[in-house]
């Protein structure tokens, strides 16, 4: 089914990462804040999540809103995996983004 990995998360761009180029195209890594409930004394937290796009538009958009912007992205979880230098494998959720707007 092509809907049962959506994500949408209204939040605010972080850190911008350069575009590169693959065989399969471009893409571009950024993190995006959002808020993620109150703490104890009734103030605001932020959550992060680390931010894949392949798509040229959404890279566009990203590097014109540029940091703290706060837009609206649409797309996937996707998981990584990697070995530390300790010989930990370290797993973490990222998301696909597939489109942005403000």
């Amino acid at each position: 089914m092509k809907f049962l990995n959506q994500v949408v998360i209204a939040g605010y761009i972080g850190n911008i990462g350069d575009t590169k180029a693959t065989k399969a195209g471009s893409l571009m890594n950024f993190s995006l804040s959002f808020s993620n409930g109150k703490n104890k004394e009734n103030k605001t937290k932020y959550a992060f999540i680390n931010c894949t796009t392949f798509d040229d538009e959404v890279i566009e958009a990203v590097s014109a809103f540029g940091k703290k912007a706060k837009v609206l992205v649409t797309g996937r979880l996707a998981e990584d995996s990697y070995t530390n230098k300790e010989g930990k494998e370290i797993r973490q959720l990222k998301m696909i983004v597939e489109n942005v707007c403000q």
